[in-house]
């Protein structure tokens, strides 16, 4: 996730008319990671400033799931009940957002990183 609005930024991506802004059902429906390849992971998202996530590595990526992972469920639901979302909206953000730390965790290695690879 790219965050510079939060509200904004829990709904669909995509262009003004497209978009969606503040949508918890929108967010979870939106898919998170396009696609792996050459070692990068190319994320769904093609809002402002898509330019910050170019290149980012599947190590990059990994890394950052493995910190995110160490929240715990609970942690991730105060942060939503803290934003005053109601209770159900609670369930569904901490859901997706879970998912997708859980998404970046299982990244495949990289091929720099795998056992036995040719460098």
């Amino acid at each position: 996730m790219f965050v510079s609005d939060l509200g904004a930024t829990l709904g669909k991506t995509g262009g003004i008319i497209t978009r969606s802004r503040n949508e918890p059902t929108d967010f979870a429906k939106t898919k998170f990671v396009d696609s792996v390849k050459h070692n990068r992971v190319d994320f769904h998202y093609s809002g402002k400033r898509k330019d910050v996530l170019d290149g980012i590595t599947i190590d990059q990526a990994r890394w950052i799931g493995q910190l995110l992972s160490r929240l715990s469920d609970e942690q991730v639901r105060d942060a939503f009940r803290a934003a005053n979302y109601r209770p159900e909206e609670v369930e569904i953000l901490a859901g997706t957002v879970r998912a997708r730390i859980n998404q970046l965790v299982a990244l495949p290695q990289s091929p720099s990183t795998d056992a036995g690879a040719v460098r």
